[in-house]
Order: structure tokens, then C-alpha cells, then sequence
């Protein structure tokens, strides 16, 4: 028989046949995922790097931006736009350049501008998506980016739109910072990456918005997020105090606007902003009237 020293707790007595073991068996979900976690991880990272000059087989398009960097090199002329009309991409370009200068050609060098994208790529999402959302989101993120086929493929073709998804998640993550000129920047970057980009402007921009407009509730430039309008562009000063006196600083003060109330959040006082008339100017103190 097993005693109970304290309530609901079992203690194993001598001559039990069985003993309860509770501890230790808690963390064996833990170190489960994060065996699976690393396994996923370090098979996305082999997925990427694996046989990169054989597979897949080599393609044109690949070669068209070795050949370009390499008349560069030499001094030749060399195409500013592909045979569609997008711009060279300088990220793509630009990382040959030092490969090329090093070593002599191969066909490897034409993918690794991409491999790096691929991986820099699930490490910034994991990275920076954890300081703007939470840890258990960007590491789902992360997972979900790394073993994604199609990223997987472009991570091992020598093209520029192979970048797309780094570009991507840094202006997502100034987009959730509400950074304006880390968006504007990402989101250039995007575009010269290649132009079908311009597709993620409409999920980029609401949750700019949303998070610039919860940084700064009071912005008066953002006036329609407050349930009360605003006066020549500001605010009223809303105080639970006594009207100003005449003569003072603040009576000569005026306003040009057409607002009919303006109430503090005090859930027991209540000030009323009363013009004139419409259309006129509103003075203070004048038209400041305690009412409730």
C-alpha cells in the first residue's frame, strides 16, 4: 500500500510492488519538440545547401546574371534590365561580384546569392518577428518558412527573385514597428528584388497603420481614432480644474473651429466646449461652460 505524507501526493512505501514516478516525465513534451524542432531546422538547412550546383539542373536565366556581372568585371557592357524589362537586381548582382573577382567560374556561385537569401531569410523571421509579436508566433513562422517547398526551391535557383522572402520579412517587421522609414526602405528593396512585390503593399499597409495608430493615439494627424473632433487641427486643453481666468495668458488664445462638444475621460467631471455659432470663433475662456 502507498501512504500520503501531504493530500494528493503519493509516497512509495517499502515492499510496494509499484511506484508512482512523477517527476521527469513533464519534460519529456519539451525535449520532444525540441528535437523535432531541430531536426526540421537542420533538414531545411541541408535541404538548401545540399549538391546547390547540380540540383536542379542549370538553367539560362541563371546564367544571364553571370554573364552580366563577369562584362562588368572586364568592362564590357553589360544589360541594366532582363529580357522581361525588370531591373537588374543589385542585391543578387552585387554578391556575385566578389565571387566572381575571387574565384574562377562556376555555376555554384550563381546560387549562392540565393542559398544565403534563403537561410538569412528564416533566421530574421524567427529573430525580429519575435520581438514584434511573441517567441511561440515567429518560431511557428520560422518552421513554417523553412520547410516550405517553394522557398526550399528558390533557396537553390540562381535568380533574382530568389530574395523575395528576406525582403519581405524585414518590411513586415518595420510594418509591425510602425517604422515608416524601414518600410519605405524594405519595401524598395522588395520591389528591385522584383517588381511583382508591389502585390504585398495592401497587406503591409494596414498593419502599418494599425500599429502607428496605437503608438500614437493622441497624434492629431490621426484624429479620427478619438470619439471627439478636433479643433483647428488640435486638441482642446482638457482639465478638470477651474475655467482659465480673463487677461491670462491662455484667454488670448483662439480657435477657429466648428466643434460642438469635447469631454475628458473622467467618468465624474465633464467639460463642454461651446462655440459661439457656427463657424465662428471659439474663445477661451469664455465658451468654456461646466456642465454635469
Amino acid at each position: 500500500m502507498g501512504g500520503c505524507d501531504q493530500p494528493g501526493r503519493a509516497v512509495a512505501l517499502p515492499g510496494d510492488s509499484a511506484a508512482v514516478v512523477g517527476t521527469g516525465f513533464g519534460s519529456f513534451p519539451k525535449l520532444a519538440l525540441t528535437l523535432g524542432l531541430a531536426g526540421l531546422f537542420g533538414v531545411a538547412l541541408w535541404a538548401r545547401v545540399s549538391s546547390i550546383e547540380t540540383a536542379p539542373l542549370p538553367d539560362g536565366d541563371e546564367a544571364w546574371y553571370g554573364v552580366q556581372v563577369e562584362h562588368l568585371l572586364q568592362g564590357k557592357p553589360f544589360a541594366v534590365r532582363t529580357g522581361n524589362g525588370n531591373p537588374l537586381n543589385p542585391f543578387h548582382a552585387g554578391l556575385q561580384i566578389p565571387l566572381l573577382w575571387a574565384f574562377p567560374p562556376a555555376f555554384w556561385m550563381l546560387r549562392v546569392p540565393s542559398m544565403l537569401a534563403g537561410i538569412l531569410a528564416v533566421v530574421l523571421m524567427y529573430g525580429l518577428m519575435a520581438r514584434v509579436l511573441d517567441r511561440t508566433t515567429a518560431l511557428i513562422a520560422a518552421g513554417l518558412l523553412a520547410a516550405m517547398p517553394v522557398a526550399v526551391f528558390f533557396s537553390r535557383m540562381g535568380c533574382d527573385v530568389s530574395q523575395t522572402p528576406l525582403f519581405n520579412v524585414l518590411a513586415f517587421y518595420y510594418a509591425f514597428k510602425g517604422h515608416r522609414a524601414g518600410v519605405l526602405l524594405s519595401f524598395l528593396c522588395c520591389w528591385l528584388a522584383h517588381p511583382t512585390n508591389l502585390f504585398l503593399l495592401p497587406m503591409l499597409a494596414p498593419i502599418f497603420l494599425v500599429r502607428t495608430l496605437r503608438r500614437h493615439p493622441d497624434d492629431p494627424a490621426r484624429g479620427w481614432r478619438s470619439g471627439s473632433p478636433r479643433c483647428g487641427g488640435m486638441r482642446p486643453s482638457l482639465r478638470r480644474g477651474p475655467p482659465p481666468v480673463a487677461g491670462s495668458s491662455s484667454s488670448s488664445t483662439s480657435r477657429n473651429c466648428t466643434c460642438a462638444w469635447a469631454t475628458s475621460r473622467a467618468p465624474f467631471r465633464r467639460w463642454t466646449f461651446r462655440p459661439k455659432s457656427s463657424g465662428e470663433s471659439c474663445w477661451w475662456p469664455s465658451s468654456w461652460a461646466r456642465s454635469g
